[in-house]
């Protein structure tokens, strides 16, 4: 049914740390014979299991909304997510959204920061399920990010293409860490299609981040915790403006909770599977999603 269909054995306990905040997701492996190129064209997803898709229903835990703008309105808004990963040398989750938006708002000037003031697309990560601080948390020595990371995914100003910024480095709001976001370790690219935003990213996960680089801090391994039956702590956000800029109408979550970004305890679970059987129907997936909530 799936390749490595061990990891339906055992799934009272994940073998990666903290207990998580109830909310559990899948990510699925990218097949051997795919190549997913992180440029904000999705057609390298069509492998993907429709069934393992986080749909408008799984992603609209709502705050910071009032009245209409709590309200599920697929002509208004929405944001089917995908999940993917890789191991080896590659090591990275992927993702996607097909992010349809009646009203968009971006900034007007290349390289704006904060860019949760505009439109934004927010990835939280918890690599290694220890829970406690999240990636807008300092920790005893004042470093902010060092054991889970926040970041910031814009379509940018028009012409720039995207942005991926880890939001908390360091210090709040300096550039100390800005390895984090470029390549190898992390990609972003959007395209854009009438009123839907075609966002496309890639990201290397740090259970311990050093501001000096890479070599000084702790890397996740995906193919280690796949082994080991494991989960890995991931969560997604959509700051959403209509009106006003700096003003939310709403923020839409993957998960309950209002402080996800500077506390990993609510930070979802994302399950990583095997690639997909090109065998296995649909329909079949869809037990697989039921059969491990």
């Amino acid at each position: 049914l799936l390749a490595g269909v061990g990891i339906l054995v055992g799934l009272c306990g994940f073998a990666f740390g903290f207990a998580g905040s109830g909310f559990t997701y899948y990510a699925v492996q990218v097949p051997d014979e795919v190549t997913i190129t992180v440029d904000g064209n999705l057609s390298d997803w069509s492998w993907f299991p429709e069934a393992a898709t986080l749909t408008l229903q799984d992603a609209a835990y709502a705050h910071v909304c009032e009245g209409a703008n709590c309200e599920l309105r697929p002509d208004d808004f929405d944001w089917p997510i995908q999940v993917a990963w890789r191991g080896g040398d590659d090591n990275r989750i992927y993702f996607d959204c097909a992010n349809y938006d009646d009203v968009w708002m971006l900034p007007e000037e290349v390289g704006s920061w904060q860019l949760h003031t505009w439109d934004c697309f927010e990835v939280v990560v918890d690599p290694d399920k220890s829970g406690g601080l999240g990636g807008a948390a300092a920790d005893e020595e004042d470093i902010f990010g060092r054991y889970g990371q926040q970041w910031y995914f814009s379509p940018g100003a028009p012409g720039e293409g995207g942005r991926l910024e880890q939001c908390y480095m360091g210090a709040p709001w300096t550039k100390e860490a800005d390895w984090m976001d470029k390549p190898p370790f992390a990609e972003a690219a959007v395209a854009w299609e009438g009123n839907t935003c075609y966002f496309e990213g890639a990201l290397s996960l740090f259970s311990y981040m050093d501001l000096t680089g890479a070599e000084a801090s702790t890397r996740l391994i995906l193919d280690d915790v796949f082994a080991a039956g494991g989960a890995i702590g991931l969560g997604f956000l959509r700051d959403e403006h209509d009106v006003e800029v700096g003003v939310y109408d709403a923020q839409w979550k993957s998960h309950s909770g209002t402080s996800s970004w500077q506390t990993s305890d609510e930070i979802p679970d994302f399950v990583l599977l095997g690639p997909p059987d090109v065998a296995v129907e649909a329909s079949r997936w869809g037990e697989i999603k039921a059969l491990l909530k």
